[in-house]
C-alpha cells in the first residue's frame, strides 16, 4: 500500500535570504518563492488563499535584536493567482520602510476557503466583472491603506446631505 501525503491544515514555510535585503524589492524577491510554495499548497489542498502573514526577521543592530517586522496580506476575494498575491505585496511594502536589514523570511497562512479557482472566460460574465472589482479595490486597499478606502451606504432619511454615510470598503 502507498503512504499518502497529508498536507499540513495551515501553510507556514521559511526562507533564509542568500544576502541581507535592505531594500523592499529584495525582501520581494524572496518572498516570490514563499508566494510560490502558498499557492502551490493551496491548489493541492483544493482551495484558495483568503488572507496570508509575511514576517520579516531583521540583523541584530548594536547588540540588540529587532522585533520582526509583521505584514498581514487580507484579499477581498479569495484567489490563487501568485501574480496578483506579489502585486498586492508589492504595493504594502513600497509603503512600508524597513528598519533593519532583513535576513529571514516567513510566510503563515490560515485562512484558506475551499473551492476550486474560477475557470477564464471567453466572453465575461457580471461575476468576472465584479471580480475585477474586488481586485480593484485590494490594490487601492495595498496602495493607500485600509482605511482611505471608502463605499457609501444608503441612510433611510429624507434630508439629502444625511442619506448616505461613508464606510471603509471592505
Amino acid at each position: 500500500a502507498h503512504a499518502w501525503l497529508t498536507l499540513p491544515p495551515r501553510f507556514a514555510s521559511k526562507l533564509e535570504l542568500m544576502h541581507r535585503a535592505d531594500t523592499s524589492a529584495q525582501v520581494l524577491a524572496g518572498a516570490q518563492v514563499l508566494l510560490a510554495r502558498l499557492v502551490a499548497w493551496a491548489q493541492a489542498r483544493n482551495g484558495r488563499i483568503a488572507a496570508c502573514t509575511l514576517h520579516m526577521l531583521h540583523e541584530r543592530q548594536r547588540q540588540v535584536l529587532a522585533p520582526p517586522t509583521v505584514l498581514h496580506l487580507a484579499l477581498a476575494e479569495p484567489a490563487l493567482d501568485a501574480a496578483h498575491l506579489q502585486a498586492l505585496l508589492r504595493e504594502r511594502l513600497a509603503r512600508m520602510a524597513l528598519h533593519a536589514p532583513t535576513l529571514e523570511l516567513r510566510l503563515h497562512c490560515a485562512d484558506l476557503v475551499p473551492g476550486q479557482a474560477p475557470n477564464g472566460e471567453l466572453f465575461p460574465c457580471a461575476a468576472a466583472q465584479a471580480e475585477g472589482l474586488a481586485r480593484l479595490l485590494e490594490r487601492l486597499r495595498a496602495r493607500l491603506g485600509d482605511d482611505q478606502v471608502r463605499c457609501l451606504v444608503p441612510v433611510a432619511d429624507h434630508r439629502p446631505e444625511c442619506s448616505s454615510r461613508q464606510l471603509p470598503a471592505q
